[in-house]
């Protein structure tokens, strides 16, 4: 069997293919062989590559509608890198630097905010945002509430972001003391919730975005643009600076 082609291997082949314009030589796939081994440093055959640009080719050409086997991460990242994806892409990149602030303190849980409150003579929104947190809602009390109001089964939503069956069942019968903010977030795209949702459901675990740290930003921007696709979403935090992937989602 063939080793399954990584994230960042599907993304170095897509944009490849975007930037050749899907019109590619016998040079451009030697190239390309030769950039995946510098940039992941995989030994893909020059045959193993032909056939995964061969998937790309085919999409590009044949447009969504293509019923040939075609691993889902080669289809999103053929889609993604389609240029009818130009206005969603610009759409994220603009919510992105509009929000995102390096110099900004980083508050990312309630806690560091309340303490920051109680050392500020000043009110200001992150004062008035705490004031609105219920906080006797657990996570796994906010975590059922967005279920039941997206009419989703438990399944759609871990299958949906890779999330083990067992982790999520601990999650939300409250097994776990706390829960990672990775996992948050991922449960926020599961559970394509808004902004205002979103930051419901992080309050309830004791965490806030922040926009000082990146992967907040990009999970807002996303969620905020309505994109709910966890390899788009895996996409723009790679181009962001962020290289290991929030979802691992099998091909």
């Amino acid at each position: 069997m063939s080793k399954k082609w990584s994230f960042e291997e599907d993304y170095i082949v897509a944009k490849f293919c975007m930037e050749k314009d899907y019109l590619l030589t016998d040079d451009d796939f030697e190239e390309l062989v030769r950039l995946l081994v510098i940039k992941t440093n995989s030994s893909r055959s020059t045959r193993a590559v032909y056939v995964r640009v061969k998937y790309y080719i085919d999409l590009f050409l044949c447009g969504l509608d293509f019923k040939g086997y075609i691993p889902e991460q080669v289809r999103v990242f053929a889609e993604l890198y389609g240029r009818q994806m130009k206005e969603m892409r610009l759409a994220i990149k603009n919510t992105i630097s509009k929000n995102y602030n390096s110099t900004e303190t980083a508050i990312e849980t309630i806690d560091e905010a309340k303490l920051l409150i109680d050392l500020s003579d000043s009110s200001n929104n992150l004062t008035q945002f705490i004031h609105k947190i219920d906080f006797n809602l657990t996570f796994p009390m906010v975590l059922q509430k967005y279920l039941d109001l997206k009419g989703l089964k438990n399944r759609d939503v871990y299958r949906q972001i890779g999330m083990k069956a067992d982790t999520f069942s601990s999650i939300l019968r409250g097994k776990n003391d706390s829960v990672k903010k990775e996992n948050v977030l991922r449960l926020c795209v599961g559970l394509r919730l808004t902004v205002a949702e979103a930051e419901e459901l992080m309050a309830s675990a004791g965490y806030l975005f922040s926009n000082a740290i990146m992967i907040d930003v990009v999970i807002k921007a996303c969620l905020s643009c309505r994109i709910y696709n966890p390899i788009l979403i895996n996409i723009e935090l790679y181009e962001n600076g962020i290289k290991d992937e929030l979802f691992i989602i099998d091909n």
